[in-house]
């Protein structure tokens, strides 16, 4: 790992990937190799066509090497996984409840009407099925559970992709028209995402609330050229 690159995220705290630029839980770009010539912001690219590659965070055009990260495969990545869990547990859902309906049926079939061995052999068999259907729904519950919190972090990483493509930022109503959202739910992630640190809000001259991609060192850069300034007045 480049000696630039923290062994850990410092936006969420996350463990860094072996070998990787990109925090793999919110996204963060770390490397000088991956700094923009641009805007100077250590950015992933989007992919805009065939080899075709701009920054993420200012749209300049950039040249992709094979450690650049590209913004659109990370909520890609992470939208296959929440649709793998979502699949498990339509599949253990049925299959654990019809176990643990085969299995209450069974065991109480056996106390109604069998009798030494066979009402024995009856609860032994309809315990197996009633535990292997508890586990199919524990299963299909914890799956669900990570579908919908991996389309949280699917939501996030885009709002953050479209919000790093465009220099002004974007409006809640950008948003939710984007990833067919509704304006008040986009407005809801987009404020979290402000509130993490990952976004910077700002009120334009006509009183729209935008928000843009926040990079610290930008940020001091421009308090340093503020201050520059006012030296010299």
């Amino acid at each position: 790992m480049a000696s630039d690159i923290p062994a850990r995220c410092q936006l969420c705290d996350s463990p860094m990937p072996a070998g990787g630029a990109q925090c793999s839980t919110c996204g963060k770009v770390y490397g000088e190799q991956n700094r923009c010539p641009s805007c100077h912001a250590i950015a992933a690219v989007s992919e805009h066509g065939p080899g075709d590659y701009v920054c993420a965070a200012c749209s300049a055009p950039r040249v992709r090497t094979r450690s650049t990260p590209v913004d659109s495969d990370f909520a890609d990545a992470l939208a296959r996984k929440a649709t793998r869990d979502r699949v498990l547990s339509y599949v253990f859902l049925p299959v654990g409840a019809l176990s643990s309906l085969v299995g209450l049926g069974l065991g109480s079939a056996a106390l109604a009407w069998l009798e030494g061995g066979f009402r024995s052999a009856g609860l032994v068999v309809g315990s197996i099925a009633l535990g292997i259907g508890v586990l199919g729904l524990w299963v299909a519950g914890r799956a669900l559970r990570s579908a919908r919190a991996l389309g949280e972090r699917v939501r996030d990483a885009r709002l953050m992709l479209h919000a790093g493509r465009s220099q002004d930022g974007v409006t809640a109503g950008d948003a939710a028209r984007l990833l067919r959202l509704d304006e008040a739910a986009a407005d809801a992630a987009l404020t979290e995402l402000a509130k993490k640190g990952q976004l910077d809000l700002a009120v334009d001259d006509v009183g729209t609330v935008r928000y843009r991609v926040f990079d610290a060192e930008l940020e001091e850069q421009a308090e340093e050229v503020s201050a520059a300034q006012l030296r010299q007045r």
